[in-house]
């Protein structure tokens, strides 16, 4: 089932966060979440926002993750969210990496 977008504003296309929700960063733990998007379906206990590598892309996007372009993109989100949280030094407690499981993925990829 593709999943949907919650409800109220989208996100902003520049990740743009309001001053409420920066006030704090740097005092509290901070982790994130790296999903990697080739699963073929979506498991019913996931509790992240996911989608499978068919549902990715949008308007004007080829539709699907590239596994040739996903290090880049990844990169790039990271890149984002340090400029988003400023200059602040902020300690990473915690990754997750999840989505993808074998034999979806062969090693090395």
């Amino acid at each position: 089932m593709p999943s949907a977008q919650p409800e109220g504003e989208p996100a902003p296309v520049d990740g743009s966060l309001p001053s409420w929700a920066l006030q704090d960063v740097g005092k509290r733990p901070f982790g994130f979440y790296v999903h990697v998007p080739f699963c073929r379906v979506r498991c019913g206990y996931c509790d992240f926002n996911t989608y499978t590598a068919t549902e990715l892309g949008g308007p004007g996007q080829v539709a699907g993750a590239s596994r040739s372009t996903y290090a880049d993109a990844a990169i790039a989100e990271i890149r984002q969210a340090r400029r988003v949280l400023g200059e602040v030094d902020v300690p990473v407690e915690t990754v997750f990496f999840g989505g993808v499981r074998r034999p979806c993925c062969p090693r090395g990829t």
